[in-house]
């Protein structure tokens, strides 16, 4: 997993999300895979909306969930390895 001062997380351009109660059903077109996002990824997804950094996804996240920093951040980087590994968000390094 990347760090945060190593770049932000963003959206990919080829997800499509359509959200249903408290998840996110999101279509990846280029694999024509879908992927169900519970409550916390979902929250991730929406805050990702625009590019943010690992720090700034868990401190949101933290304050939302009233969850640990150490616990929060390993949930956080675990949900972001998983959409990467779903292509349904893109990693943007910092030059």
């Amino acid at each position: 997993m990347t760090t945060a001062s190593s770049g932000h997380f963003s959206r990919a351009a080829t997800a499509l999300a359509a959200r249903i109660d408290n998840e996110v059903v999101v279509f990846q077109m280029e694999r024509g895979t879908y992927v169900t996002l519970n409550l916390s990824a979902a929250a991730i997804w929406d805050l990702i909306e625009t590019p943010a950094d690992l720090d700034q996804i868990c401190q949101a996240l933290q304050h939302r969930f009233r969850v640990e920093p150490e616990t929060c951040r390993e949930e956080v980087c675990a949900a972001l390895a998983a959409m990467q590994h779903e292509r349904i968000l893109e990693f943007h390094p910092t030059v």
